[in-house]
């Protein structure tokens, strides 16, 4: 079972941003693969945000694999789990800030590790973006 232990610092930047009682976090990996995600930008860095979306947010259609923390329950994309590690900290990068994903097993796994407030993501637009242009 996969676990993510947060530090004060990372729960701290996380807490300020996010209401448990109405909103869910989403680990995206950065593959252009949802709403959630900026357009791909094909890099050798695995890159993953922290996304904050409202509970009653169509999520699950992307991210179907829950992830306990120490923050609460977040969610992947299942094809992501071969990214991360069973037992996982995130944790401030250094002193001047910032976030990194770490594996207790592996090291480092992601340098850099953003948190995005996704509440205002427009999934109509984006379906409609995916579908392509209507052939009349």
């Amino acid at each position: 079972m996969m676990y993510i232990e947060l530090d004060n610092y990372a729960m701290n930047r996380l807490m300020s941003n996010f209401d448990p009682k109405t909103q869910v976090v989403l680990l995206a990996a950065e593959d252009g693969i949802s709403p959630y995600n900026d357009p791909l930008d094909i890099t050798m860095e695995t890159s993953f945000t922290i996304n904050i979306v409202n509970n009653d947010a169509p999520y699950q259609r992307w991210f179907d694999m829950p992830v306990e923390t120490n923050a609460g329950t977040w969610y992947i994309k299942a094809t992501s789990k071969s990214l991360l590690a069973d037992k996982m900290q995130l944790r401030k990068k250094n002193n001047f800030g910032g976030l990194a994903l770490d594996s207790v097993e592996e090291g480092r796994l992601v340098e850099s590790v953003a948190i995005k407030d996704a509440t205002s993501v427009d999934i109509a637009a984006y379906d409609a973006n995916q579908n392509g242009p209507e052939i009349h």
